[in-house]
Order: C-alpha cells, then sequence, then structure tokens
C-alpha cells in the first residue's frame, strides 16, 4: 500500500469529502418530495457547480497581484467562513426541528 505523500493526502481528502457527501445527498432525497426528487437533486447539483466556479474566481482575484493575499491568509478565512456557515446550519437545523 505505499504511495507517495502526495497520493496519500489526496486519497485522505478524497476519503473525507465521501464521508461528507454521501449522508448529505441521503438527507436531501430523503427530505424530497419522490415526484421531485431528480430535480432536487439536479439542483443542488447545479448550485454545488456554480459555487465551485465562484470559489476559483474570488480566490483568483483575492490571490492576483492587485489584491495580493497570502495563502495562509486565505485558508484561515475559509476556515472561519466554514465555522459561520456550520454554526449557521446547525442554528437552522435546530430551530427547524423544536
Amino acid at each position: 500500500m505505499g504511495g507517495s505523500p502526495h497520493r496519500l493526502r489526496c486519497r485522505g481528502t478524497r476519503l473525507r469529502g465521501r464521508a461528507f457527501v454521501v449522508p448529505l445527498f441521503t438527507a436531501i432525497q430523503a427530505d424530497a418530495a419522490p415526484d421531485r426528487r431528480a430535480r432536487i437533486v439536479g439542483g443542488v447539483n447545479i448550485l454545488n457547480a456554480a459555487f465551485i466556479v465562484f470559489g476559483v474566481l474570488a480566490t483568483a482575484v483575492l490571490q492576483s497581484r492587485t489584491i495580493g493575499v497570502t495563502e495562509p491568509v486565505l485558508l484561515a478565512a475559509l476556515g472561519v467562513l466554514n465555522l459561520g456557515a456550520a454554526f449557521y446550519v446547525r442554528k437552522s437545523t435546530m430551530h427547524g426541528a423544536a
């Protein structure tokens, strides 16, 4: 099971991503009405693609010579934004369950 450290990191990222995406799509499908399920999953895929494109463009602009945000600062900001999103989702989920 040998491999370069880069290959092992990629494998770990893939497994962690799968551990997030599979339960998320399961929850989306479970909450969707059967007659609308395909459209909802398609809409989620389109939104995911739009967020990926927006994220790539925002990263390119932030790291351009004009703005010049360094990678550590950018990664720290992404971490803070992820924590904010997690708290928002948790609050929304808890509020909906009450």
